[in-house]
């Protein structure tokens, strides 16, 4: 379970954190990242994904989803709406989190930063390999969030 996001994310053996602006208020990007079920319309790395038992993404609610080949399993640990919104991973050889914030900007829109540690015997093994896949899967993540807003 996540206890201290920022702690972890100082100490993991892979961390990454990016950001890009969106043109669209905090609000309405908000609800496209909540739409679990809807990701693969706009994330083309995401096989499929959905909160186990349905309903609204809540704190608590679990997250089986398949991302670059990869099973994942999550529960959110975070939610401040339309703010943040942070959730563990749990897959084969390894554990972490990833968190998104949104911050309102002066143009009306707001800035997405994704943030995401990984830590494990696997992760320690294939760092730098891991490092890069997820930088390139995440900016791509982002880049889709952006056309979809």
């Amino acid at each position: 379970m996540l206890l201290d996001f920022d702690q972890q994310f100082a100490t993991a053996p892979v961390a990454l954190a990016l950001e890009v602006d969106v043109p669209r208020m905090p609000e309405v990007v908000w609800q496209q990242v909540i739409a679990v079920e809807r990701w693969r319309t706009w994330y083309r790395g995401v096989e499929s994904a959905h909160v186990r038992g349905g309903g609204p993404l809540v704190m608590g609610s679990r997250l089986d989803w398949r991302v670059d080949g990869w099973r994942t399993r999550s529960i959110v640990v975070e939610v401040e709406a339309p703010l943040r919104l942070a959730w563990t991973l749990q897959t084969l050889g390894g554990q972490g989190a990833l968190r998104w914030t949104f911050t309102p900007t002066a143009s009306g829109g707001c800035c997405v930063r994704l943030e995401e540690w990984w830590k494990g015997m696997a992760v320690s093994l294939l760092r730098r390999t891991l490092r890069q896949t997820l930088r390139v899967s995440r900016a791509a993540w982002l880049e889709g969030l952006v056309a979809a807003s």
